[in-house]
């Protein structure tokens, strides 16, 4: 979440250490549930790796956000997708 923050300002937009807190605080009542992304990964319909996490990872290397996680991230990714 950190690299997103920093990401999303350098390309000008602001995400508040209390908005993460939030995020964090929301997400454990929702309990188990799947992500869309997996839903179409194990359904072996296409998942949208480039656009989910490549398009947002150029974004940000462009704007010159130092986003590693988010780089091994999408090539995990791509690599599992695309077996």
């Amino acid at each position: 979440m950190k690299e997103v923050q920093q990401a999303a300002a350098l390309l000008g937009y602001a995400i508040t250490d209390e908005f993460l807190t939030e995020q964090f605080n929301v997400t454990p009542p929702m309990g188990a549930y799947k992500p869309s992304s997996l839903v179409d990964f194990l359904a072996g319909r296409e998942v949208e790796v480039e656009s989910i996490w490549g398009e947002p990872l150029r974004r940000a290397q462009a704007a010159g956000a130092h986003v590693p996680e988010l780089a091994k991230l999408f090539e995990e990714l791509r690599g599992t997708v695309t077996r």
